[in-house]
């Protein structure tokens, strides 16, 4: 096993692969209450992170095409997320970015795709959520596991919520919208099994908070308590990146063996989603630090909004004052058995330096400060999860691995093991 948790508050910190005692978890005094009549398993959603769900467009007539060879109608869905190798092309590239591009209406409160005759949606039902296409499984192989193993059926015991990563609280919370998808998707698994087993919710990354969110504001705990067996958290961005902010400011960062023609399109599309900046930086975990640095200005976790501004982005800046308060502790605090598995040791983005340079968008940072992290998300934002355990009843487990990665937490194999254990009732 890899080495684990380090300077953890003793009354949150969970040591993985030791004996659980009351010392371990708080709110331990929940753990008396029994499940209905157990199945040998418990059912199962996973809720995929930023980028991490497939979109798909419907054309109508496309207003003012970007170039003669994009189609204006297509009648079918067709997948835009991942972008497919034939949109990767020079010449077909500005059509994908007007496909995904989206445009928030502060007078009717949406946000939606940004030209006329566009129709955008997350694929719906398990291949939505469970990979980005026929060549990137993402999550599937888990699933794969589980049904060799343990004998789920997929789509049956273990389901998958796909949403529109595009998108923000100011979407996700609306009447109709992809939380009451989820409730109703969650309910429909439970009910249908002869036991009614509550189900286990396992998120990556941004899912953490998106379900989170979910718990908090959306669903009562008369449900919660009904409905949800455990909430199993793998690098729950619950206290914002700081990439976010590069992003929104600055741009992608250009990946490796990604054609140089996707950089601006890609750029254009993260400086214009809800979800970026509903992950920046918050004060519960970066207090009053300087997140973003100028030389003529410092902006703390809660400036943010002005430093967006400063950057030129309007759009961005109105969706993050839009749900500015549906983050962070006080927004995110779930109240059931929450297992907070994290990495740590890695050095990850700290604050961005400008130096002499304004926020003009495009501007790199002359500097970035590193910390200590998970190679994305600080180390101090990922433990707000263990932090839950301070603010409701219900017990988490805090779970920090190493020298692992945000993504290389999904596969490690103390992960795996704890996720087995959770899923077949044998922990805690």
């Amino acid at each position: 096993m890899r080495s684990l948790a380090r300077n953890a508050s003793p009354k949150i910190a969970k040591v993985a692969g030791s004996a659980s005692s009351e010392n371990d978890r708080v709110g331990a005094d929940n753990l008396d209450s029994e499940d209905p009549a157990f199945q040998g398993k418990y059912p199962v959603i996973f809720i995929p992170g930023l980028m991490g769900s497939q979109l798909q467009v419907k054309l109508s007539d496309r207003k003012d095409p970007p170039n003669w060879l994009c189609r204006r109608t297509n009648e079918e869905w067709s997948r835009v997320w991942m972008i497919d190798r034939l949109h990767e092309l020079p010449e077909l590239v500005n059509c994908w970015e007007q496909d995904v591009m989206v445009r928030w209406n502060a007078t009717s409160k949406t946000l939606g795709p940004a030209s006329e005759g566009i129709e955008s949606r997350a694929l719906p039902g398990w291949d939505g959520a469970m990979s980005l296409g026929p060549d990137n499984p993402t999550l599937q192989p888990i699933a794969d596991w589980m049904t060799s193993t343990f004998g789920y059926k997929q789509g049956v015991d273990v389901v998958a919520q796909p949403y529109d990563w595009r998108a923000g609280p100011e979407t996700w919370m609306k009447p109709g919208g992809v939380f009451d998808e989820m409730k109703a998707l969650i309910e429909h698994t439970v009910d249908s099994r002869p036991g009614k087993e509550p189900i286990v919710a396992s998120s990556i990354s941004m899912g953490g908070p998106f379900f989170s969110l979910f718990l908090n504001r959306h669903v009562t705990q008369e449900w919660k308590d009904r409905y949800i067996h455990c909430f199993f958290s793998i690098s729950g961005v619950m206290s914002g990146s700081v990439i976010a902010p590069y992003v929104s400011i600055s741009g992608t960062k250009f990946g490796p063996g990604l054609p140089p023609w996707l950089k601006s399109p890609l750029d254009a599309l993260a400086k214009s989603v809800s979800s970026v900046p509903w992950v920046f930086p918050h004060e519960d975990a970066f207090g009053k630090t300087p997140v973003v640095r100028t030389s003529a200005r410092n902006y703390t976790a809660s400036e943010l909004g002005e430093a967006l501004l400063a950057a030129g982005n309007h759009q961005q800046a109105a969706l993050y004052q839009e749900n500015v308060d549906l983050y962070g502790l006080e927004g995110l605090v779930p109240n059931v058995t929450t297992y907070c598995l994290t990495g740590f040791g890695v050095p990850t983005f700290g604050s961005l330096n400008y130096g002499d340079e304004d926020l003009k968008s495009g501007n790199l940072p002359k500097n970035i400060d590193m910390t200590d992290g998970d190679n994305c998300v600080t180390t101090e934002s990922l433990r707000i999860c263990d932090a839950f355990g301070l603010h409701q009843k219900a017990p988490v487990f805090p779970y920090h691995v190493f020298n692992q990665t945000h993504a290389g937490m999904m596969g490690d194999v103390q992960t795996i093991t704890l996720f087995a254990e959770v899923i077949t009732g044998t922990h805690p």
